[in-house]
């Protein structure tokens, strides 16, 4: 796929194969922008990138997209991001604002991966980063977990929003090793539910049709890697409707703009946990 490769630094090593320790903190996170989460892994994978790669592909609806972006243009690497036409407007143009290479695609899985290998056979020594289905940005996405249980005491349940399981493979890792008592969930929405049902049946299920669910960034299977991490370290996946996402929403930005005001930002974090969850 590619003639460029990934350096690696220090490892951690779990039952299934031996992923990169990410060297990301809150402190260093504090001033990046991003859109979400996602900075974590992206920056992650790209600094580990071969110096000779200049070139990085991926598909997203746009909070990868947006992380790869401007991890990639932090180290003058150019992102080539694959969107579905469905994708919001507003994080289009924030891929595009970091600097991204815009290439469309259809409002598929299918449409998706194969643009996204069609870009790559176009560019050369270019390097594919999946949005969730890759070992670094897995452990990029842990490090929420680990911050989690070293600034706040008696966490009993970590609550994680679930697409194809980047954030929630790489926190039940994370968390399970530091402290296997904290349960891990996750959730997702009714009209993607494709890892309750895999969950449930113990075994990998993909939706049976692109999910229609107003949680754009969602709307992807399971992936192939992070689904046995979720099967053996995750304690229970739940389900939320349509209606109770966007009362989520709603619930999110009443909350954020009241407790920043109020409280420390850890105890924000945690209390805001459950509504990102549904949120995302």
């Amino acid at each position: 796929m590619s003639n460029c490769a990934f350096t690696t630094h220090s490892t951690v090593s779990y039952s299934y194969q031996t992923v990169t320790q990410p060297g990301i903190t809150s402190l260093s996170l504090s001033s990046i922008q991003g859109g979400s989460f996602k900075i974590r892994g992206a920056a992650n994978a790209v600094k580990m990138l071969d110096p000779e790669c200049k070139d990085v592909v991926t598909h997203s609806s746009g909070n990868h997209g947006q992380a790869l972006t401007l991890a990639a243009t932090m180290l003058g690497i150019k992102a080539h991001i694959v969107v579905p036409d469905n994708a919001p407007a507003v994080k289009k143009a924030a891929m595009e604002d970091y600097g991204a290479d815009i290439i469309m695609c259809e409002s598929t899985q299918q449409a998706r991966e194969k643009t996204a290998q069609e870009t790559i056979d176009r560019i050369p020594h270019s390097v594919f980063i999946p949005p969730y289905d890759f070992p670094a940005v897995i452990a990029g996405q842990g490090t929420l977990g680990l911050e989690i249980l070293d600034q706040l005491e008696d966490v009993d349940a970590i609550i994680v929003p679930v697409g194809g399981g980047g954030m929630l493979s790489g926190i039940a890792l994370g968390v399970k090793n530091k402290n296997p008592k904290v349960k891990v969930i996750g959730a997702e929405p009714d009209l993607a539910d494709d890892c309750y049902r895999s969950f449930q049946a113990k075994e990998r299920l993909g939706n049976p049709s692109y999910p229609q669910t107003v949680a754009d960034g969602v709307r992807v299977d399971i992936g192939k890697l992070t689904w046995p991490i979720v099967r053996d370290f995750v304690d229970a996946v739940f389900t939320v409707s349509e209606k109770e996402i966007v009362q989520g929403w709603q619930l999110f930005g009443v909350l954020s703009c009241w407790m920043f005001c109020q409280f420390d930002t850890c105890l924000v974090v945690s209390l805001l946990t459950f509504s990102a969850a549904i949120c995302t």
